[in-house]
């Protein structure tokens, strides 16, 4: 178990409805990942380490480790730091634009106000204003994810949008894209549902998630082309 006692320094990088995330740099120069619940504690760890469990038994990409440590005497998830080097992984549910905090306000009957104490994601923020021209190998990572979502719902899992962590190469106009499930709240073990049913909803999902990849991260020709390539590639994916 990682030892939190070590933490030389302390970031918050975001917070969601579910989660407070920080960085912590640990004494080793070593820096991890802390997420710590904003509900009902044991539930939502036990949970995520299952579903972490579930991804990880499949060989489907995700952070090279998830346990259970202690911060302030609260019990919490570490995990890897994925922006501890290049290339960096965003999500694109992290990111909250000024028009989607315009729009919250108001369906809350707020007066519009953009200052909220909700944390933002710094990376992904840097990226949605520095936006990629290019993704050179986008046919050879959307076959990659194919192979995945198939293994996945051959074995009842179901993948969420939000699950969805995107890689970009910092610096580079022209970039590498990868993926790791780096969010495991919203995945299910669905017994219930249809093998085809449920590839046909992990489908939907993907292609949610690389959609407003593309529409947050990517300039605005290049992801034109990009949508058409998404479309038409994911449409084909059938059962083995």
């Amino acid at each position: 178990m990682i030892d939190l006692s070590r933490i030389v320094a302390k970031e918050g990088i975001g917070e969601g409805g579910n989660w407070k995330v920080y960085r912590c740099l640990l004494q080793d120069c070593a820096s991890v990942i802390v997420k710590e619940s904003k509900g009902f504690v044991d539930m939502a760890i036990k949970g995520s380490i299952k579903k972490y469990q579930f991804i990880k038994a499949l060989d489907i990409p995700t952070t090279s480790f998830l346990e259970v440590s202690s911060l302030d005497g609260k019990p919490v998830l570490v995990t890897e730091d994925l922006n501890s080097d290049n290339p960096c992984f965003v999500s694109p549910n992290s990111v909250k634009t000024e028009t989607d905090e315009l729009l919250a306000c108001l369906r809350e009957n707020f007066t519009p106000c953009l200052s909220s104490e909700r944390i933002d994601s710094k990376v992904e923020q840097y990226f949605y204003k520095n936006k990629i021209k290019e993704i050179s190998n986008f046919p050879s990572f959307l076959q990659r994810v194919k192979e995945d979502i198939i293994k996945a719902a051959c074995h009842n899992i179901s993948i969420a949008f939000d699950c969805y962590f995107f890689s970009i190469e910092n610096g580079k106009s022209c970039s590498v894209i990868d993926y790791k499930i780096a969010d495991w709240d919203n995945i299910m073990e669905c017994e219930d549902i249809d093998c085809k049913e449920l590839l046909n909803a992990n489908i939907v999902e993907f292609q949610e998630a690389m959609f407003r990849f593309l529409e947050l991260f990517v300039q605005e020709g290049e992801k034109r082309k990009l949508y058409q390539s998404l479309t038409s590639d994911m449409t084909s994916v059938r059962l083995q």
